[in-house]
């Protein structure tokens, strides 16, 4: 589900009251690494988990590409909100 997505969650799966967005980052010789956003349930869910994770799935996007893998580029199509104000 996260690679159709572009994203993977972890609601209180590991830690009581904390949920967790995460993407990978890759580059043009593969995995390199993840970058993940992690609030309490009620900040996660005022903000959003599913834009949370859309908006970190556009940043996964844009550093893999700028590291060199451009197979991902444009692979989310809808535009990015630029916060969460």
């Amino acid at each position: 589900m996260a690679k159709t997505r572009g994203f993977a969650t972890d609601s209180e799966e590991f830690v009581g009251d904390i949920v967790a967005v995460a993407v990978g980052i890759t580059s043009n010789s593969g995995y390199v690494g993840l970058c993940s956003l992690m609030g309490s349930v009620a900040q996660m869910k005022e903000a959003g988990i599913e834009r949370a994770g859309k908006l970190l799935a556009h940043v996964g996007e844009r550093a893999s590409t700028l590291l060199g893998d451009h197979s991902r580029e444009s692979m989310w199509h809808e535009p990015a909100e630029p916060s969460f104000t």
